[in-house]
C-alpha cells in the first residue's frame, strides 16, 4: 500500500513521554542558561543582580524554545525568536565600555560557581534523559532485530529452476527494517503455486499480520484445495485475527503440468503474462476485495494456457507508485514497456534491470516485491 517513509527524527519527539520531554528540556535550560553567566563576566561583573539573572533565565528559555519549535511545533518558532530579540533589547548593557578591573571580585566568583552548577545540573539531566530512554532504545532495536530476522526467514528471495518447467527468481524490499510484503512459491506433487501478497501498511504490525497469511496459506495448500477455497479459508482464517483497519492485497497463480494456469486476484495489481508467440503482455485481471475484509466473502479463478517461452511477473504497488522528484509515479505502463524491451533476460536480470530504473525514478518509500516465473 503507499506510503511515504516516515521521519523516524519527528516520530521520536512527537512520542517521547511527557516526563522524559521534561527532562531533557531542564538538561537544556540548565546548559545554555551557563550563557547568562558568560555574559557578566564578559561585563566585568557590574550587570545589575536583577540583569544578571534575566540574563540566565532568558538564554535557558530561549534554548528551550528553539528546541521545542524545531521538535515539536515550528509554528512557534517566529514567537521564539521574536521572544530572544525583545529580550535581548531589554537585557542589553546600556553602556559598552568594558572596565579595566571588575566591578566586584565576589561576582566573578559567584558566576564561576554559577557555571559550574549549572553545567552538571545540565548533564546530570542529560544522563538520566539518556539511560531513561537509551535503555528502551536497546530492547526496541533488539526486538525489531528480531523481528527482521523473521521478516528475512518468512520471505526470502526465490531463485530456482522447477524441473526443467520454470524458472523463478523474486524479491521483496522492506521499506523499513519489517515490511508488509510476501513473496512465496509452493511446491505440491504435480502443481506448483506461486502468489505474492502486501499488507496495508508496513512495519511489525504488518510483519506479523503476513507471517499470520503465509502460515494459512501453507497449511492449506498443503490439502491441494481448489485455489478459490484455498483463499476463501485464509480470509476467514486472518478476518478475525487483526485490526480491523488492516487488510492484504494477493495475486496467486498456479501451474499444472498441462500447460494451463489458475489465477485469482484478491483487491491486487494484475499479474503480467507475456506471450513469446505473439511478443506482447496480457493483463491477468479478476476483481475481487481484498483478503480480510469480509470473513464470508467468495473468491473465484480463472484459468490460461502457457508455451515454453512465456513469464508472468507479480509485482507490488511499491514499484509502480514510486514517485521522482516532482510527485509524478514511475507508473504500470512504464513498467510494461520496460519489461518488453528487455523480455529476453532471465528473471533475476528483468528483476535487476526493473528495479535499477524505478530506482533512478525515485526513493523507495513503500514495500516493493517482484517475482518473475519464466516457462522454459
Amino acid at each position: 500500500m503507499p506510503n511515504r517513509k516516515p521521519d523516524y527524527r519527528k516520530a521520536f519527539w512527537k512520542n517521547l513521554p511527557p516526563g522524559s520531554y521534561a527532562i531533557v528540556l531542564a538538561a537544556i535550560f540548565f546548559t545554555f542558561s551557563n550563557i547568562g553567566f558568560i555574559v557578566d563576566i564578559l561585563n566585568a561583573g557590574r550587570l545589575p543582580a536583577g540583569k544578571l539573572l534575566g540574563n540566565v533565565i532568558f538564554a535557558g528559555l530561549t534554548a528551550i524554545g528553539y528546541v521545542h519549535s524545531f521538535t515539536r511545533n515550528m509554528k512557534i518558532f517566529p514567537l521564539v525568536l521574536l521572544f530572544q530579540i525583545g529580550f535581548t533589547v531589554f537585557l542589553a548593557q546600556p553602556d559598552g565600555t568594558m572596565p579595566d578591573e571588575p566591578v566586584s571580585k565576589s561576582r566573578l566568583v559567584l558566576d564561576g560557581l554559577g557555571i559550574m552548577f549549572f553545567m552538571i545540573l545540565g548533564y546530570v539531566f542529560f544522563i538520566i534523559f539518556i539511560s531513561r530512554e537509551g535503555r528502551k532504545q536497546i530492547i526496541l532495536r533488539t526486538e525489531m532485530n528480531l523481528a527482521r530476522e523473521m521478516h528475512e526467514v518468512l520471505a526470502p528471495a526465490i531463485h530456482f529452476r522447477e524441473d526443467h518447467r520454470f524458472e523463478i527468481y523474486g524479491r521483496t524490499l522492506p521499506a523499513e527494517e519489517v515490511g508488509g510484503d510476501l513473496l512465496d512459491v509452493y511446491r505440491g506433487e504435480s502443481l506448483l503455486t506461486a502468489y505474492i501478497a502486501d499488507v496495508s501498511g508496513h512495519g511489525v504490525a504488518a510483519g506479523l499480520l503476513m507471517g499470520m497469511f503465509k502460515s494459512a496459506m501453507h497449511a492449506h495448500l498443503q490439502q491441494n484445495l481448489p485455489l478459490p477455497e484455498t483463499l476463501n479459508r485464509a480470509n476467514r482464517s486472518l478476518y478475525h485475527l487483526k485490526k480491523k483497519t488492516m487488510f492484504l492485497t494477493c495475486a496467486c497463480i498456479r501451474f499444472s503440468e498441462s500447460k494451463t494456469a489458475e489465477f485469482s486476484l484478491a483487491g491486487h495489481l494484475p499479474i503480467l503474462h507475456y506471450r513469446a508467440e505473439s511478443a506482447s503482455l496480457e493483463h491477468l485481471r479478476i476483481s475481487q476485495i481484498p483478503l480480510s475484509v469480509k470473513p464470508d466473502y467468495e473468491f473465484s479463478s480463472r484459468q490460461i494456457s502457457y508455451s515454453p517461452g512465456d513469464w508472468f511477473a507479480l509485482f507490488t504497488d511499491g514499484l509502480i507508485e514510486t514517485v521522482d522528484a516532482k510527485d509524478r509515479e514511475f507508473g504500470l505502463e512504464r513498467l510494461e514497456k520496460l519489461l518488453l524491451e528487455n523480455r529476453s533476460l532471465p528473471p533475476q536480470q528483468l528483476f535487476e534491470t526493473a528495479l535499477a530504473e524505478i530506482n533512478r525514478h525515485g526513493a523507495q518509500t513503500d514495500d516493493q516485491t517482484f517475482l518473475v516465473i519464466r516457462c522454459l
